[in-house]
C-alpha cells in the first residue's frame, strides 16, 4: 500500500492527482485543483481518505488586474475544480471525514463499476454532491454526511446501482452563499 500523509497537491494539471491501480491510502492531505478533477480514481485502485480537503481552492484574494511590460494578468480569480472525487472503472474511493469543496459541476462524480463511500464528510461549496452520469457507477453508500451551501443534492437524474443512505445525513440546499455567488 501506498501511504501519503500530511502532504499539499495543489494545482496540478488535469487531475491533480491521478490514481491508475494499486492501494493507496492519504491521511490529512489537501488535494486542490482548478482543473478536471482533484482526484481520479481508475482502473481497479483502491483509494482510502481520511481526513483529506478535496476540491478547488474557491476565491483566492481579490480580483485586480495588473499592467506590466504590456501583459495583462488578473489575480485574485475564484478557483474551483469540475469534480472533487472522479471515479472510474471498477475502482474504490472511500472517504472518511472529509471536506469536499469548491467543485463546479459535483463533488463526486461515479462511472462505470465504481464504488464510492462517504463517512462523516462535509461537500462544501458544490453546485451538486453527486453525479453518476449515463454510465451510472456500481455503490454509493454515504453515512452521517453534511452540506454546507450546496446547490442540489444531484447534479443529474441518473444514480448508481445500489445508492443507501445511513444514519444522519443533512442535505440542505442553498443558494444565498454570498461566497458561492461569484463561483457558480
Amino acid at each position: 500500500m501506498v501511504k501519503m500523509e500530511n502532504l499539499k497537491f495543489i494545482d496540478s494539471g488535469g487531475s491533480c492527482f491521478q490514481v491508475k491501480g494499486g492501494d493507496w491510502s492519504f491521511y490529512n492531505c489537501t488535494i486542490s485543483c482548478a482543473h478536471a478533477s482533484s482526484i481520479r480514481v481508475e482502473n481497479d485502485a483502491n483509494v482510502h481518505l481520511s481526513k483529506c480537503i478535496i476540491g478547488g481552492e474557491g476565491k483566492v484574494g481579490e480580483a485586480i488586474t495588473i499592467s506590466a511590460y504590456g501583459a495583462l494578468q488578473e489575480q485574485g480569480l475564484v478557483k474551483n475544480t469540475g469534480f472533487g472525487v472522479h471515479a472510474t472503472g471498477t475502482s474504490s474511493v472511500n472517504l472518511f471525514d472529509c471536506i469536499i469543496r469548491w467543485c463546479s459541476s459535483s463533488a463526486i462524480i461515479m462511472l462505470q463499476n465504481s464504488i464510492v463511500k462517504l463517512d462523516n464528510c462535509l461537500f462544501q461549496h458544490v453546485r451538486a454532491a453527486f453525479m453518476s452520469g449515463s454510465e451510472f457507477g456500481r455503490q454509493l453508500c454515504v453515512k452521517e454526511s453534511r452540506t454546507k451551501c450546496v446547490r442540489k443534492l444531484w447534479e443529474d437524474d441518473d444514480r448508481p446501482h445500489v445508492c443507501e443512505f445511513f444514519g444522519e445525513n443533512i442535505f440542505e440546499n442553498e443558494t444565498s452563499c454570498s461566497e458561492c455567488a461569484e463561483a457558480f
